[in-house]
């Protein structure tokens, strides 16, 4: 009669012991039989479910899984005989002990646990990006009421945040200055584009500003010549494009110049080189050399 390892006895309890395997490896065929109809019962439905997408059948199959488990698990650290009660060979106590533990509790709880990183990292993240965008939402909207404040005070002239005096006169608005910051891109200091060119805008929904394409994923804010600010769904990349999306509310003519100025974003002016001379078609004339004439003989 061949004694059995109990090493072996661990590895097949540890991996196929839901099925019995190391039982019947014991010579104990009953047991075996009794721990692999449920597991197989469970592999089964879970296959299923999954196939059929029948996700309420997972509970059961888990349930009908985790009863002969359980039970391999009683078997490794219980049973050290095997039918015919002769003692298995052990070799590696230690191995033998640690084993199951490692390949039944700590692999498969470092699995869970990545996995629910993995899930929780998006989000995460999109919860921090909703944060930013809402926050870039408030700030634009901060901007926005300066802007009214600084038209009423000059005439309705809206304010050139290219030009360094409006810039000072419409933070004087308003000392939080951070509202022109962005914390999706902290490189830029002026994350909203100026649309600019309304003097007495005729409908409260044209654009005056929008927020720099790309700062937050999907998504741009535009603030409106009433105050207003909305933040828009938007997978484009051109600016173009997202005067279709505003051209709701407004006039022919104020959607004509809104598509003129934000078709300027996307194809910003280079700067002017510097003029070269106009080269003549005409060749130069030539200087004509003065001759002196030769000095008066004597007589």
């Amino acid at each position: 009669m061949n004694e059995k390892n109990r090493l072996v006895f661990v590895v097949l309890a540890a991996f196929l012991g839901f099925l019995g395997v190391h039982s019947y490896y014991t010579g104990h065929k009953l047991k075996a039989l009794f721990q692999f109809l449920p597991g197989i019962c469970g592999v089964i439905v879970l296959i299923l479910s999954c196939i059929l997408s029948i996700y309420i059948l997972l509970w059961p199959a888990l349930i009908l899984l985790l009863i002969p488990f359980a039970w391999a698990m009683y078997d490794v650290f219980t049973v050290g005989t095997d039918v015919y009660d002769v003692p298995m060979k052990e070799e590696h106590p230690a191995l033998e002990f640690w084993l199951p533990i490692l390949v039944d509790f700590v692999i498969p709880g470092l699995i869970l646990l990545t996995v629910v990183i993995i899930k929780l990292i998006p989000a995460i993240w999109l919860s921090q990006e909703n944060t930013e965008r809402l926050n870039c939402a408030d700030n634009l909207n901060t901007l926005g009421m300066a802007m009214q404040m600084f038209a009423l005070d000059h005439s309705g002239r809206y304010p050139n945040l290219e030009k360094e005096k409006d810039f000072e006169k419409l933070a004087g608005y308003d000392k939080r200055i951070s509202y022109f910051i962005c914390q999706a891109n902290q490189k830029q200091r002026y994350p909203f584009l100026w649309i600019g060119g309304y003097r007495e805008p005729m409908s409260p929904k044209v654009p005056v500003a929008v927020e720099r394409i790309g700062n937050h994923k999907g998504f741009v804010n535009i603030l409106f010549a009433d105050g207003s600010v909305k933040s828009l769904e938007y997978p484009h990349s051109t600016y173009l494009q997202l005067a279709m999306v505003l051209r709701d509310g407004i006039t022919k003519d104020e959607f004509e110049m809104l598509k003129r100025k934000l078709k300027q974003f996307d194809n910003p002016q280079p700067a002017a080189s510097a003029k070269k001379a106009p080269v003549s078609a005409k060749p130069a004339a030539k200087k004509k050399v003065p001759v002196k004439s030769a000095p008066a003989g004597r007589k």
